[in-house]
């Protein structure tokens, strides 16, 4: 039977572990150092002796409101132990959290550190934007193949906090295991989880986010602006509602319209906000829905480059760039509406 066949039982049992680890709602990472040491002091006992050892530090050092609950989950990972060999992987498995902690943080501060041109509603923008959840995953597996690699050769660098003590620790497991783990194979697929992860919790208010900066660059004090993340105010559904010159602006902001659009019939009989934007790249905004949007008395924008390049939009009454959303444009619409 080929070794990585031969192997897969070990490396699949290694990954869960890593999986309970490294996504344990109860920061088992916290004590770590106690449970490492429990499983170095006590590494001539039996297999039996260090579950039992293992479920007495867990009792010792957690804290927890569900406490009883994590213990329960964690005598059946122990029980699942076969050898020695269980309780070495899940060492390293404590241990390589540092490194998956570092390498977060790692790639958080270099993207973070980015800057994008162009109106921050334009569809240039918005795609520098996009890209940014590519290079997290490939920055990822950058960051993850080059450590693991290094690893072996005993190295890590600097920005993978931990201990001197640990890091031998650390290097001590790799070797010994580096012939029947595969563990980049089995590190990198929960790294990107996570990241993938972080890219659809957040992916819903980026937009949202760029149009409250944008509100913010215009000279709208943020104190001023009330953030609702698409919740319904009255009969509209907002996602923000800003003050300027005692008038009351409502805003709705999609990346793309959909059939969102048809809600706003509902502003026939609005009494919440004096204007009602709508913000959007415009990719999927036709001549018909602009119409129908405008109708109800709603003020659209669009990205600079989807206003530029469409005729018929530009002739629609109530229909600007994203580069039009300055204070002057509110003070043109406040003299209309006198």
């Amino acid at each position: 039977m080929p070794r990585d066949v031969e192997n897969l039982s070990l490396n699949v049992e290694f990954y869960t572990l890593m999986k309970r680890i490294f996504s344990s709602d109860f920061n088992l990472i916290k004590i770590k150092d106690p449970l490492l040491d429990c499983f170095r002091k006590n590494s001539n006992k039996s297999l039996i002796e260090n579950k039992d050892l293992f479920l007495q530090c867990l009792e010792s050092n957690l804290s927890n409101s569900k406490k009883a609950e994590k213990i329960e989950e964690y005598t059946r990972l122990a029980n699942l132990w076969e050898s020695k060999n269980s309780i070495d992987l899940f060492r390293l498995a404590l241990l390589l959290n540092s490194v998956k902690i570092g390498i977060s943080e790692k790639v958080k501060n270099t993207l973070s550190k980015k800057s994008y041109f162009g109106d921050k509603l334009s569809l240039v923008y918005d795609s520098q934007s996009c890209n940014s959840a590519y290079e997290a995953r490939i920055l990822t597996s950058i960051l993850s193949k080059t450590i693991l690699l290094n690893l072996q050769n005993q190295k890590l660098p600097n920005y993978i906090k931990i201990d001197n003590n640990r890091k031998k620790e650390l290097f001590q497991l790799v070797k010994k295991y580096s012939k029947k783990v595969d563990i980049f194979s089995c590190f990198l697929p929960i790294m990107i989880e996570s990241v993938n992860q972080s890219i659809i919790s957040n992916a819903g208010g980026i937009y949202e986010d760029r149009v409250l900066e944008k509100l913010i660059s215009i000279g709208i004090p943020k104190s001023d602006i009330v953030q609702y993340k698409h919740s319904e105010v009255g009969s509209i559904e907002h996602d923000f509602i800003f003050k300027y010159k005692n008038k009351k602006w409502g805003i709705s902001s999609k990346r793309t319209l959909r059939e969102r659009y048809k809600q706003y019939v509902n502003l026939l009989e609005n009494n919440e906000t004096d204007f009602m934007f709508a913000i959007t790249l415009g990719t999927d905004l036709t001549p018909s829905k602009a119409k129908t949007i405008v109708s109800f008395g709603v003020k659209i924008f669009v990205a600079p480059e989807i206003y530029k390049n469409n005729k018929d939009l530009q002739k629609i009454k109530g229909l600007y760039s994203t580069t039009q959303l300055t204070k002057k444009t509110l003070d043109k619409l406040i003299k209309e509406l006198i």
